[in-house]
This record gives structure tokens, C-alpha cells and sequence, in this order.
């Protein structure tokens, strides 16, 4: 019984007399170093991002489909959500103007949810640069 229990174990004592001799087998494999992402990093299959001018001035609206985070010209806005039949909308301001990002499902599971940025209900196309 005991010599099938040992059977499948690895011989570590081959590994130690080869070491003591100076062997190939003494040496441990390193294990491979992960490069790691920069903190602020995100992988661009989870960011939709808007640019147009509003009154003049330069807007970028930036939204992330992972946590459903929203930016405004580099700064966090606050953002209702609401989840409806259809999928769900994410209300907050840009100004003075509403702003509303609407994720509705797709029309086959490749396509997943698609987002459209309304801005006092017009819509504003997506910038693809």
C-alpha cells in the first residue's frame, strides 16, 4: 500500500544529490515577472469617450462600462442611475445642461450593450479617434 501512495509523489531526494553534485536539476525555476498596469490604467474594451464643443468651449465626457464611473473634463461627476426594461440610464450635469448616458442591449449577445450620450436630449455621436 505505502509504495502506491509514494508512486505518484515527486523524488526530491534526487533533486538534493543532484544539487550536491553541481547538477541542472539543483537549480529552482524563477517564476516569470507579471507586468503590472499603471494605476491609473484602464483597458480601452471598458471606456466610451465623447468629445464636442458645448457653447464654445471643448467637452470630453469619458464613461466607464466596468464601474459606471463618469467624467467630465477630468473631473468626476456625480450620476443617478436607473435601471429600466430596456437597460439602464446614468442622469447627471454637465453646466447647466442634463446630461444622460443610455445603455440598451444590443441586438445580438456579440454586440453586448450600447451607450449613447444625450446632452439636453440631443444625441452626441461617440468620438472614435
Amino acid at each position: 500500500m505505502s509504495v502506491l501512495m509514494t508512486a505518484c509523489r515527486p523524488n526530491s531526494s534526487r533533486f538534493r544529490i543532484q544539487s550536491a553534485k553541481g547538477g541542472k536539476g539543483a537549480k529552482p525555476k524563477s517564476a516569470k515577472k507579471r507586468q503590472r498596469k499603471p494605476e491609473g490604467s484602464v483597458a480601452a474594451c471598458n471606456v466610451m469617450m465623447w468629445c464636442w464643443e458645448l457653447q464654445g468651449r471643448p467637452i470630453t465626457i469619458l464613461f466607464r462600462k466596468d464601474t459606471l464611473d463618469t467624467w467630465v473634463n477630468d473631473e468626476k461627476v456625480d450620476t443617478m442611475a436607473n435601471f429600466t426594461d430596456n437597460g439602464s440610464e446614468m442622469n447627471f450635469q454637465v453646466g447647466c445642461h442634463k446630461g444622460r448616458i443610455r445603455g440598451t442591449m444590443g441586438n445580438n449577445m456579440k454586440q453586448g450593450m450600447i451607450y449613447t450620450l444625450l446632452i439636453d436630449g440631443y444625441v452626441i455621436p461617440e468620438d472614435t479617434t
